[in-house]
């Protein structure tokens, strides 16, 4: 069970709004090509297209068939390309990936790399990574899709209402599909039984994958209770539990919980109740 850290991550963050999204903002298109005039590579291709640049029907410079930003932008753009909700303030490299597949500026990486590292956000909610301790012992590989799967719960959050529901929960239950590492998150309330544990386990794995052959999670009561145990001999369904106060036996599970922790310290509100819209 991973205790989440939004608080301790967040206590030095002042309230701050997301960026509006495209639809509210002025056309980028429009922006850009009003920041032609004072790019000097932008005047010179504009006064006499040549090599890989061309001009579209939309008036804009493009190289290679991807849109080139013009000095004053650059930053702006990979600022909000990284900060979006949508992309989770993700790392260098996937940040300069999803830029560089439509737009284009000598230096790019490098201004990635200067923004992400520069990011306040990113330096306040992100994990210190370190090689583990000791040696792990790998689990096998599954031999296909959701023949074995990880539970684990995010508890101790900040309770947050479902607006549709109206329902407030304080706890995730995350499902880690182990060989593709596909994940499902599900709100859920700290203080459910093992037998509500077993009706979403139900509602939304057996529902939609079919039964797992193995089920992997750490040692919380919930599933060594007599009726988990009960459910699991049951439906013939293999359950491991992992060594007592050792998280790497289970690190994928561990890894994802970080990512997920991370991603909503990067977007909840000053008093993070506001996780639930949030949440995947």
């Amino acid at each position: 069970m991973c205790e989440a850290s939004l608080i301790q991550g967040r206590r030095r963050l002042r309230h701050r709004r997301t960026r509006p999204n495209s639809v509210q903002r002025v056309s980028i298109w429009e922006r850009l090509k009003k920041a032609y005039a004072t790019d000097e590579c932008a005047k010179r291709v504009l006064s006499k297209v040549e090599g890989d640049f061309a001009i579209d029907e939309q008036g804009l410079i493009r190289f290679k068939g991807l849109v080139y930003i013009p000095s004053q932008m650059r930053r702006p753009l990979v600022q909000e390309q990284h900060s979006l909700p949508a992309h989770g303030h993700q790392g260098v490299t996937r940040t300069f990936e999803r830029i560089a597949r439509h737009y284009y500026f000598p230096g790019l990486r490098k201004q990635v790399e200067t923004v992400v590292r520069e990011c306040d956000i990113c330096s306040k909610s992100k994990s210190n990574r370190h090689l583990p301790y000791g040696q792990l012992m790998s689990t096998p590989v599954p031999k296909g899709a959701w023949k074995s799967i990880a539970l684990d719960f995010i508890v101790k959050l900040p309770p947050s209402k479902d607006p549709l529901t109206g329902i407030e929960y304080d706890s995730i239950l995350v499902i880690t599909e182990r060989l593709t590492k596909y994940g499902k998150f599900i709100p859920y309330l700290e203080a459910s039984d093992a037998e509500a544990l077993a009706y979403t386990f139900l509602r939304v794995i057996l529902a939609d994958h079919g039964l797992p052959e193995e089920i992997i999670s750490d040692r919380d009561k919930l599933f060594t209770s007599k009726f988990w145990k009960s459910l699991m001999a049951l439906l013939g369904t293999n359950h491991k539990l992992s060594t007592a106060f050792h998280p790497q036996t289970d690190g994928q599970t561990e890894r994802l919980n970080q990512t997920l922790e991370q991603y909503l310290r990067s977007y909840v509100n000053h008093q993070q109740d506001n996780w639930i819209p949030f949440h995947p």
